[in-house]
């Protein structure tokens, strides 16, 4: 019988990211909606991207993830990434 241990610390800390500074305005921008599919993620995200329009012009890139667990597809990351200038997520209960 072989007897295998594990070592329970964490892995060493990623390597520092540099985030892209926030638009200086929301007017006119498009904006990526992010549903992770859970009860009333979609409602969150449907009533802020309807007060963002009203209010600022944003256009919107809805996207609804089949299961919550799953990442986003690679064609999913590759329309939000073309199209948008910023992207809200939803986690839903």
């Amino acid at each position: 019988m072989t007897v295998e241990f594990l070592d329970p610390r964490s892995p060493a800390a990623p390597a520092a990211v540099t985030l892209t500074p926030p638009p200086r305005s929301l007017e006119g921008i498009t904006i990526g909606l992010v549903d992770n599919s859970k009860a009333n993620a979609w409602f969150l995200l449907d009533w802020l991207g309807e007060r963002l329009s009203a209010s600022h012009g944003v256009h919107l890139v809805p996207i609804r993830k089949r299961v919550p667990s799953d990442p986003l597809t690679p064609a999913q990351l590759e329309e939000l990434t073309s199209q948008c200038d910023l992207v809200l997520t939803a986690m839903g209960d």
